[in-house]
């Protein structure tokens, strides 16, 4: 393998990924031997077939057009170091808008179960991060069950059908910690934009939630990027029939909405419950206002349950089954 004339490539331990540029693919279309001479490797990738013949020449013609975000579009080889065979491809979809991309990738069925593809997909969503890309999404046949594995352990999570299903992943480390010593104060600064004020109480006000509902195992948790606070969220146990969890409170700081940080901490919380196993369901009271918070609960499968609290009518009250 000829590393030295492969611009802008990818590596991992076991692979490299090598970039179409518009030189090497108008090589790669008009003379393979040659080009599999020129950069010493031999194509064992996807089958060849007019479909994608021709779907690389519509590429070269792309690069052609836009060659300074070509990384964000072109096809990535994959390349076994062991014997500089190419297995598989992987690419972005689309030039990044707002930061949200889609990912889409192919192996040679005689190198599945090796954990190649998860390994490519790994180190191309590093990339990605470094890029700039926030958000990347991937759809899977419902019956790809080796692809759906593939995005899991990659970080994907289920985002909702439509014709095939859809995956996302948040290209920041979101996780969830408890409020501590060394974060309440972060966390208790923390705001929503104005007019969604009256969808959730005011940070301390939260964390005073914690303190009131403990009787009820209430956990109050910071959503946390990259280590910074950018978001709580509480979760108590409902103390009358039917038992279950109750999810309140669930905030995005303003200067954080829109990358995709709700759609990641609500999806650990649903893990975390489904682990936790105590209860069969979560519910969640939403201001009718609040149409966005609705369409999230709603990809997470949250749909309205039909109940009306008297106390709050201008909300409504939604389920999601976790088992």
């Amino acid at each position: 393998m000829n590393k030295d004339k492969m611009i802008d490539c990818i590596e991992t331990e076991r692979l490299v990924l090598f970039p179409y540029t518009q030189d090497n693919l108008s090589l790669f279309n008009s003379d393979l031997p040659r080009f599999e001479a020129e950069f010493g490797v031999v194509y064992r990738g996807e089958e060849l077939d007019y479909l994608l013949a021709g779907f690389l020449k519509k590429l070269e013609r792309e690069i052609a057009a836009d060659p300074d975000n070509y990384l964000f579009f072109t096809e990535f080889l994959i390349v076994l170091k062991a014997n500089s065979h190419i297995i598989g491809s992987i690419d972005y979809k689309y030039v990044p808008v707002k930061g949200v991309t889609e990912v889409g990738y192919g192996l040679n069925p005689v190198y599945e179960g090796h954990g190649y593809m998860s390994e490519a997909l790994t180190a191309f969503l590093e990339f990605g991060r470094k890029a700039g890309i926030r958000i990347v999404r991937a759809d899977t046949r419902r019956d790809n069950v080796k692809s759906q594995n593939v995005l899991k352990r990659c970080g994907f999570y289920y985002l909702r059908e439509a014709d095939n299903l859809w995956w996302e992943t948040v290209l920041a480390d979101v996780r969830l910690s408890p409020v501590t010593e060394a974060n309440w104060l972060a966390a208790a600064s923390l705001s929503v934009k104005e007019e969604q004020k009256t969808f959730v109480a005011p940070a301390i006000g939260i964390l005073a939630r914690g303190y009131v509902y403990r009787d009820c195992s209430a956990k109050v948790y910071v959503i946390e990027a990259d280590g910074k606070p950018v978001g709580m969220v509480l979760v108590r146990e409902f103390t009358d029939e039917p038992l279950g969890y109750d999810l309140q409170q669930f905030m995005i700081d303003a200067d954080c909405q829109g990358r995709g940080f709700g759609s990641a901490a609500l999806a650990m919380i649903l893990d975390e419950l489904r682990r936790e196993a105590r209860y069969d369901h979560v519910e969640v009271c939403v201001k009718r206002a609040d149409t966005s918070a609705i369409r999230l609960y709603e990809k997470f499968g949250f749909t309205d349950s039909g109940y009306v609290d008297e106390d709050v009518p201008d909300a409504v009250n939604m389920i999601c089954r976790l088992f």
